[in-house]
């Protein structure tokens, strides 16, 4: 709220303040905060730092957060605040779809589905899309009815295989 000044007057060094201390003393939670806002160009303004925010995501995921685990796989994938690592970040990303991670198969279409480090694959989109429906990521029905609708991915009404 003192970030982006919602209800009350934006100030920005308090709301990192609060930040830094949540992320030391709240354990992974709070470390996944803090690397949320340093990772984002739109809060962080000046204060962007991908190299912190995987920093604070590795430190998460050591004490067992999902979210910082994938969130660290993303970056290792497109080089963010880290050295690039495609198979490392796939592999982490494949195996946490394998083990019921809804939000790791979603990531994964997105990947494939934009292209992003080279990954443009329209039916390994589709089929991360279609795995994270099953899992329960509500977003990834809706991208699933886009990509056929709009024919922008694949052609219209195609199908995996088809």
């Amino acid at each position: 709220m003192l970030l982006a000044g919602e209800g009350v007057a934006a100030d920005r060094a308090r709301g990192l303040a609060r930040l830094e201390a949540l992320a030391a003393t709240a354990g992974a939670d709070g470390k996944v905060a803090l690397a949320d806002f340093y990772s984002t160009r739109d809060q962080a303004g000046d204060r962007f730092d991908p190299a912190r925010a995987y920093s604070l995501y590795v430190s998460a995921a050591e004490q067992g957060s999902r979210s910082a685990r994938l969130r660290m796989a993303v970056m290792q994938v497109l080089g963010q605040g880290t050295t690039a690592n495609l198979d490392g970040g796939l592999s982490t990303l494949r195996g946490m779809a394998a083990d019921g991670d809804g939000s790791a198969a979603f990531s994964l279409g997105e990947l494939f589905a934009n292209g992003t480090a080279g990954l443009a694959d329209p039916f390994a989109a589709i089929a991360a899309y279609e795995q994270a429906d099953k899992l329960g990521d509500p977003r990834a029905a809706t991208r699933l009815g886009d990509i056929f609708a709009s024919g922008n991915l694949v052609p219209r009404g195609a199908r995996q295989g088809a």
